[in-house]
């Protein structure tokens, strides 16, 4: 996987060959390196999932372009010949709130 043209599974390869390689790293730090290397890798698998290889919607993609809506012929709000059902005043009113 590349990220701004550099090969991130090429260094961390190279990084646990450095670590394995050289004895004087203190042993507690070697295994916080391993662990680090570790949460790497993982964080690199999870940026190559989509909705395509996995069980995501495709609405989560991240960077996925939004279709836009096409404008329709007809106006906002009711179409002519719609039959209107609103409510009507009453005479006598049960109760008047102002």
């Amino acid at each position: 996987m590349k990220i701004d043209d550099i090969d991130i599974e090429a260094a961390i390869q190279d990084a646990r060959k450095a670590l394995t390689e050289d004895g004087s790293v203190d042993p507690g730090v070697r295994v916080l390196m391993e662990v680090l290397i570790l949460i790497i890798s993982l964080l690199c698998k999870r940026l190559k999932i989509n909705s395509t290889n996995s069980s995501i919607p495709p609405s989560k993609d991240p960077n996925r372009e939004k279709t836009q809506k096409s404008r329709s012929s007809r106006k906002s709000g009711g179409q002519k010949g719609r039959k209107g059902v609103t409510l009507e005043r009453v005479e006598s009113p049960d109760e008047c709130v102002v």
